[in-house]
């Protein structure tokens, strides 16, 4: 026997919309915290490429896990200490002793807001950190050679190989 429209009329009923949230009410996602110090190795590495090196916050993020061999992520946080004008680099070495490249996910030249907010195997995971909706961004790594481009926040960012 078929129950009538009116036997429970609650799901009939749409799923309510979430309130938007509020500006002044967002909290952006946190980036990932360090994963340990930096290496020596690292260090030297990117000691080679001068000045940005001297004026970054540097964090070691973790490592990408691509078969044998891994890459590992370091965060640079760079302000022009003449412009003020500042931008946040996705550094990549290659089993911790080659440098393979870096992408700007925040800040100027970049125009995107992204925050590493996750490292599983060969997958990086991005997270805009602008007011909602949220957008996560998620790039699995499948070899050496790197993506040249990665859309992050709505922008593109671009593999840069000449150094920090």
């Amino acid at each position: 026997m078929l129950a009538s429209c009116d036997a429970n009329p609650a799901t009939d009923t749409p799923a309510a919309t979430p309130a938007p949230v509020r500006y002044e009410d967002y909290k952006a996602p946190p980036p990932m915290p360090s994963a340990g110090p930096i290496s020596e190795q690292a260090r030297r590495i990117f000691s080679d490429f001068g000045e940005r090196w001297r004026y970054s916050d540097v964090r070691y993020i973790g490592k990408l896990v691509i078969g044998p061999d891994y890459l590992e992520i370091y965060q640079f946080d760079f302000v022009n200490p003449q412009s003020k004008h500042g931008t946040q680099l996705i550094a990549l070495l290659w089993n911790g002793t080659e440098f393979v490249g870096r992408y700007a996910v925040n800040g100027h030249g970049s125009g995107t807001e992204a925050v590493v907010t996750g490292l599983e195997g060969a997958t990086i995971t991005f997270t805009c950190d602008d007011p909602p909706p949220l957008t996560v961004e998620r790039f699995t790594f499948s070899g050496r050679n790197l993506p040249a481009k990665l859309r992050l926040c709505g922008k593109e960012a671009s593999l840069e190989t000449d150094g920090i």
